[in-house]
């Protein structure tokens, strides 16, 4: 058994094995009834992109790189402080994704941070939230306009599938918490941009992102706080590639075709092809 929670850390965030959360915390939400009614709406989106494709934005530094103006019309899906960007109106994205509240954040800081986004994003942008972020939204009032979904996480290492109805796999970054969604939604080509995972470059200073650091509301999410230690930093960069590579593996297996297509002039991705944003998007 020990053999088998050792491997399976490689694809897990490591908080999860903090104080038994393994064992206690994806139990409970898996037997949760509340919970599993919260994912069941998610049947809707079951090949929503079918043909289509699909921008993943996240918040790395080499989006400052890139007009995404040019991303007007096209199926786009933000995280976190995407929202901040001055083509957000352009991107108008379908989804914006948020990762749930944790320790070292704040959480005043945290409910001020959604606040804002809310007021920010396009008045048609979806949310989706894990399922433990819904108390927060009720008793805050936030979202109150806006459609919610919600994913249940916990450890799922199907090969066949990827069913956003049930348990998916719990992301160790955000994007990763976007790419089942997507793949559930069909859409045939997924491209990643900003999705650059070089934190490490930034270790024990503040970690650069595509916005100035006096734009994040949040307090203790890329200062030297966010730091818990170099080996803490090295296995949670090591979960985020392999988790990249179970989404490679999971795609190369099933009947629909998929391509995760990565347009970062500069990330440490490499588990899928790059291709350069300029000359797939060009001005219309």
């Amino acid at each position: 058994m020990s053999k088998f929670v050792n491997e399976i850390k490689y694809f897990l965030p490591p908080f999860l094995f903090d104080f038994g959360l393994y064992s206690y915390g994806m139990v409970k939400n898996f037997l949760n009834p509340h919970f599993r009614d919260l994912t069941k709406k998610n049947v809707s989106l079951k090949n929503n992109g079918s043909g289509k494709r699909a921008f993943l934005i996240a918040t790395g530094p080499s989006i400052k790189e890139q007009d995404l103006s040019l991303l007007k019309g096209e199926d786009c899906f933000t995280v976190s402080n995407a929202f901040l960007h001055e083509n957000i109106k352009d991107m108008n994205p379908r989804f914006h994704f948020f990762a749930p509240y944790h320790k070292p954040l704040i959480l005043s800081n945290f409910v001020s941070w959604l606040k804002k986004a809310d007021k920010s994003l396009p008045k048609d942008t979806k949310i989706f939230l894990a399922v433990e972020s819904e108390a927060m939204v009720k008793k805050y009032n936030i979202f109150k306009n806006r459609e919610i979904f919600y994913l249940n996480f916990g450890h799922s290492f199907s090969r066949k599938n990827v069913d956003i109805t049930k348990v998916v796999m719990a992301p160790q970054s955000i994007p990763l918490m976007v790419l089942p969604v997507l793949i559930y939604m069909g859409y045939s080509e997924i491209y990643l941009i900003g999705c650059d995972h070089t934190v490490l470059r930034d270790y024990n200073k503040r970690i650069i992102h595509f916005y100035g650091s006096k734009k994040d509301v949040r307090k203790n999410s890329s200062d030297s706080h966010a730091w818990a230690g170099i080996i803490d930093a090295h296995q949670t960069s090591m979960s985020v590639f392999n988790q990249y590579t179970f989404y490679k593996n999971l795609i190369n297996t099933m009947l629909i075709k998929i391509r995760i297509i990565n347009l970062s002039p500069d990330s440490w991705i490499d588990s899928f092809e790059f291709k350069e944003y300029g000359t797939l998007l060009k001005k219309k």
